[in-house]
């Protein structure tokens, strides 16, 4: 297994420190950058955050020591220079901090004899980089911990923030293969909320699905009475009812979405991937109790001519036509849901 904290498997990190790269201009001009900010875009393109503070020495992203210069730095970050080779990690000077430098605790001794940069100098500013690299590298650590836009990088691995925030949104519910608990994230306001609405249905399926989404409520069904009323229990005009089934508006909402193109159409309809996802979305927002139904509006232009044999055109009652539609959208209705 490749050793997730090795350089030497990531070229492109290397490329994007080239003059013309994507991270140029950090190497051109580091002094313009703040110092989280500029560790966190290094640490971005070499491996993620754990690349910093988190592995052996040798093996990390970034070698971040103060500036031996002796002027009172104007920046952050004085200069980032480019690695020595493929792999290699960035040195990074910094003008704050250190055990060396214009402000450093140690005594100015020190300071004034690294400054030289004669080579004799070179063994004790690598001893005190090894010490003071720690330092800065876990006070970045310690900045980007609480901020889980930075720690996303790694998707894959667990993470607290994340458990934290899924918890909110009720995904351990939710189908994982349908809507994966990563992309509820984003929604955790939403679904956390106690007054669930069209509006934040909308916004929901809309995040979720990339499609205009309409809620129409209050749709009107008949809905089949499960106990009939006994005889001398039951009150006239108060609990007594004639027939089986009763009208009711309150109790089923109807979704339309579109206008879609052929192939997000397809995607919708029962028992495919874009359907399962909805489906999994209203059971997450609505109630149990609310029945639903959903229109898809298929652009006429994109609407395939029946060819026989052809399963993906000619499923009748979903995709199927005969001659040509006379209007902008065609309306299908489906459902996800048992009757």
């Amino acid at each position: 297994m490749t050793d997730p904290t090795s350089r030497a498997d990531r070229p492109d990190a290397d490329r994007a420190l080239r003059p013309d790269g994507t991270l140029g201009a950090l190497v051109r001009e580091g002094h313009r950058y703040e110092f989280f900010q500029a560790v966190r875009l290094l640490a971005a393109a070499r491996g993620g955050p754990h690349t910093v503070g988190g592995a052996e020495f040798r093996k990390e992203s970034v070698h971040i020591s103060p500036d031996a210069a002796s002027v009172f730095p104007a920046s952050d970050v004085r200069h980032v220079r480019a690695p020595e080779g493929p792999g290699q990690p960035v040195p990074v000077e910094v003008g704050f901090g250190g055990l060396f430098g214009v402000d450093a605790a140690l005594p100015a001794a020190f300071h004034e004899r690294i400054s030289t940069r004669e080579a004799h100098t070179r063994p004790l500013r690598d001893f005190l980089d090894l010490l003071g690299h720690r330092t800065y590298a876990q006070l970045w650590r310690a900045w980007a911990r609480y901020r889980p836009e930075v720690r996303g990088w790694t998707v894959d691995r667990k993470d607290a923030h994340a458990t934290r925030a899924s918890a909110l949104t009720g995904a351990g519910t939710t189908d994982e293969a349908a809507v994966p608990t990563r992309e509820l994230l984003p929604l955790a306001a939403r679904l956390s909320a106690w007054a669930r609405n069209a509006e934040g249905l909308r916004a929901v399926l809309e995040h979720a699905t990339g499609l205009a989404v309409r809620v129409i409520e209050n749709v009107p069904r008949l809905v089949r009475l499960g106990d009939r009323p006994r005889l001398g229990a039951a009150r006239l005009g108060i609990d007594a009812v004639v027939g089986e089934r009763i009208y009711d508006e309150s109790g089923k909402f109807r979704l339309e979405i579109g206008p879609l193109g052929l192939d997000a159409f397809r995607d919708l309809l029962p028992g495919r991937g874009g359907a399962s996802r909805v489906a999994a979305l209203v059971r997450l927002y609505t109630s149990d109790t609310l029945d639903y139904d959903v229109d898809l509006l298929l652009k006429s232009a994109e609407a395939p001519p029946l060819v026989l044999g052809d399963t993906e055109s000619a499923r009748l009652g979903r995709n199927a036509h005969l001659g040509t539609p006379t209007t902008p959208l065609v309306r299908r209705r489906v459902r996800y849901v048992p009757v």
